[in-house]
């Protein structure tokens, strides 16, 4: 029997399949997606089990033995390593690195694993007596022997395997109290009582709750643990995820649009399609999802629920364990090490039916998807731009396809590429046109703050906005201001000479933070304390340029003293649960007005919210990239739909030094339509998505000539090998210096995706020259 594997090296010249023996006493055990140790060169390494098959295409003289094995059973399926062969083909992965990406951290670390006795009968004596009195014992490498007779024992539930990880990730267990011998004569009459007790519940229970609740003191367990009346024995158990236990219970009636949405997927939950749900925000396209997972749950099957943010997987969590309890698994950055891998093994174990989670839940060891939804599909933090890179919404098509299973995409202001995909018959599209309570949708006014400027107005707040905050809060109605950045201050610039203080490893200005009075670099993480001083002319006059929250924060609490004021951006949200717990206060009534960045405009629901101010809708829409009207125009929409979502009308203020840009203009007006075709004809006109394929190889050296020489050779590289490529470039990246690194951007436009395949050849050229890196990246 062989094998082929993954070894672990990220190393383009390895990166591939190798094809071991496997040795005689691992024939039984051995399993497609089983982590493995294999000899490589001098080294033993890590691999991955890809395939497994009788016939070698080598000489079998010549192939080396797998080691050992790390895993009784496997860690991966079969479709996930397809999943694999999918990033590496189409994302320039390492197959390594996307392997990792689909298993828990967890299981990355040095661990070992403790045999857990649960039913004796049936178990070999030779097995039985390695089990100590606590019916447990430690797998070691000397009882390979027995790994058939476990793996067997493993499906038949006779015993349970707990992974003993050396740091905090490590699987929690509890001590619990089995019955074994009801005819043991003890004097002690709290003993004797315990014994009947254990046999009256007929049922294993916990030491914990034996000496807590019931009130049996440790001496006399352990007398009982000394006659052989009972065994103490550890049970895996999971840690709870998150702060908040009183989940939100409601079942809301469907209207009638929401009816024949809802009637229409359900039909259709047993076929692969792709849908796309256009709901204006609060249509009440989450009551839809519930409707259908909740089908497909009924139906056997399993669902994964994709949410872009943090922010809004806690609201999330709420409304789905409100519905299907335990049943919810949950896989988000913020869980630590350990709960992660509790909730990664519910999955794979069959215990959760539904996973909910950010963009590398898509990766859920599921077996029989029944449904995949993406909600606001739209969202940027659905593609990995880092390495093994991925786009969430491609990995669900993919395994859509495998399982058959229906992909339902939401969203108020869907990419332009995805509602494209509607008109050119690819996905089906289903609309809401009007919200779930039947109210309005929020008025909004469009503020010139050129006007406010002339009129002598230097308040980040135009009169018009303040006036409304003023009333809204002697209404005791609420108020999300957004702003479009984080920080205090923009920058620190001396007005004597113009100095701009400077990250000394990157292109960009430091960011002034007044909690840590600290100058920070958001892009390579450098800090340095805040300077009085121009360290280039020695001036004092050395001011803060431009508002980040925290500024408006302060100029807030300035001019309306008594408001209450949560702040909400990647500074005040860095603990565990800082998101549930701002958020909760908020929904409580704690504060009175919500201040922050991105996070405050994505899909959140607080039915008291009147006003949502904008102060300035401009930032979104000067930077130089294709999509970048497109991302405007989302992040305007989207935190405009935060207002009114209760019984109350809500409004709407948007401040801008360009009151006629189109995206503003049709964002104001609620008009999607009407934006998708001015921005489809501007693609068009550009040859920019949906038209053309469009692809960034980036390319980095701390050497700015070798740099610069080498984005030259890789243009002529591709003009010799394709003639059908849009070429633009080399140029220099937005941030041409990031970490003492010269970047260097060349732009490709494509229609034939065939085009594509010399990328390959690119990518392997240069994976392994010293001193220079290439980044490629499909937009």
């Amino acid at each position: 029997m062989f094998c082929d594997i993954v070894v672990d090296l990220k190393n383009n010249q390895v990166n591939k399949t190798f094809e071991y023996i496997v040795p005689s006493w691992l024939e039984n055990i051995i399993e497609v997606g089983q982590r493995v140790i294999v000899p490589f060169g001098k080294r033993k390494l890590l691999g991955f089990v890809i395939k497994c098959k009788v016939i070698s295409e080598f000489d079998p003289l010549k192939l080396k033995e797998i080691v050992d094995v790390l895993d009784i059973t496997p860690v991966l399926n079969e479709e996930l390593i397809g999943l694999a062969s999918f990033m590496v083909k189409n994302y320039f992965s390492f197959y390594i690195s996307a392997l990792e990406t689909m298993i828990p951290t967890a299981l990355k670390v040095k661990y070992t694993k403790k045999v857990v006795l649960k039913d004796k009968e049936g178990i070999t004596q030779d097995l039985l007596n390695l089990f100590n009195q606590n019916s447990e014992f430690i797998l070691l490498e000397e009882h390979k022997k027995y790994f058939k007779e476990i793996k067997e024992l493993l499906k038949e539930n006779k015993i349970e395997i707990i992974d003993i990880v050396k740091n905090k990730s490590q699987a929690k267990t509890m001590k619990m109290v089995s019955l074994v011998d009801e005819n043991v004569i003890i004097k002690s009459k709290k003993a004797m009582d315990l014994i009947a007790y254990l046999k009256e519940i007929d049922e294993d229970i916990s030491k914990k709750d034996l000496i807590d609740d019931m009130g049996y003191s440790a001496s006399v367990i352990k007398t009982l643990e000394e006659k052989k009346a009972i065994t103490i024995y550890d049970r895996e158990i999971y840690r709870e995820i998150g702060m908040n236990k009183d989940y939100d219970t409601k079942v809301v009636t469907l209207n009638e649009e929401q009816k024949e949405v809802y009637r229409i997927l359900k039909n259709d939950l047993n076929e692969e399609n792709t849908y796309l749900l256009h709901g204006v925000t609060g249509s009440g396209k989450t009551e839809i999802y519930l409707n259908l997972i909740n089908d497909c749950i009924n139906s056997g099957k399993q669902a994964i629920m994709l949410v872009p943010e943090i922010s809004l997987t806690v609201q999330t969590i709420s409304r789905f364990k409100g519905w299907f309890g335990d049943k919810v698994a949950v896989l988000h950055s913020r869980l630590n090490i350990g709960e992660k891998y509790d909730e990664w093994r519910r999955i794979l174990r069959g215990e959760a039916s539904v996973v909910v989670g950010a963009r590398s839940a898509i990766f859920a060891p599921f077996k029989n998807i029944g449904i995949i939804i993406i909600d606001e599909e739209h969202e940027g933090s659905y593609v990995q731009e880092v390495n093994p890179k991925y786009k969430a919404i491609d990995i669900a098509r993919e395994r859509s396809k495998y399982h058959k299973s229906l992909l339902l995409l939401g969203s108020a202001t869907p990419k332009v590429e995805t509602y494209y995909n509607t008109q050119i018959g690819k996905y089906k599209l289903l609309e809401l046109t009007k919200r779930a309570n039947e109210k309005a949708m929020p008025k909004v006014d469009v503020l010139d703050m050129r006007e406010e400027f002339k009129n002598g107005n230097m308040s980040v707040f135009s009169s018009k906005l303040l006036e409304k905050i003023k009333e809204k809060f002697s209404k005791n109605e609420q108020i999300i201001l957004f702003l479009n950045r984080r920080g205090f201050s923009t920058f620190v610039m001396c007005r004597e000479c113009g100095k701009v203080i400077t990250c000394p490893n990157c292109d960009v200005s430091l960011t002034y933070h007044k909690m840590s009075n600290k100058l920070k670099c958001h892009y390579c993480g450098h800090e340095e304390s805040n300077t009085t001083d121009c360290p280039n002319c020695g001036s004092k006059y050395i001011r803060f340029v431009g508002g980040g929250t925290q500024k408006v924060e302060e100029e807030l609490r300035n001019l309306i003293p008594e408001i209450r004021i949560l702040r909400v951006d990647s500074d005040t949200t860095t603990g565990k649960y800082s998101h549930e717990i701002l958020f909760n206060k908020f929904k409580n009534h704690e504060a009175d007005v919500l201040i922050g960045t991105q996070i405050v405009a994505k899909g959140l629901d607080f039915p008291d919210v009147t006003l949502v101010g904008v102060l300035n809708a401009d930032l979104g829409l000067k930077l130089p990239d294709y999509d970048t009207f497109e991302i405007g125009y989302n992040i305007l929409e989207q935190v405009s739909g935060r207002a009114g979502r209760g019984e109350l009308e809500g409004d709407v203020i948007i401040q801008t030094y360009d009151p006629s840009h189109f995206s503003i203009v049709c964002a104001s007006k609620h008009e999607y339509k009407t934006f998708y075709n001015e921005e489809l004809r501007l693609r068009k006109m550009l040859s920019n998505p949906p038209f053309f394929s469009r692809v960034e190889i980036m390319i980095s050296s701390e050497d700015i000539k070798m740099a610069k020489n080498e984005s030259k050779e890789i243009v002529k590289m591709i003009n010799n090998m394709s003639k059908n490529v849009k070429v633009y470039g080399p140029s220099e990246a937005l941030i041409f210096k990031v970490n003492n690194e010269y970047r260097y951007v060349i732009t490709l436009k494509f229609i034939d995706d065939k085009d594509a395949e010399t990328l390959i050849q690119i990518n392997e050229h240069y994976q392994n020259i010293k001193d220079i890196k290439i980044s490629i990246t499909r937009m």
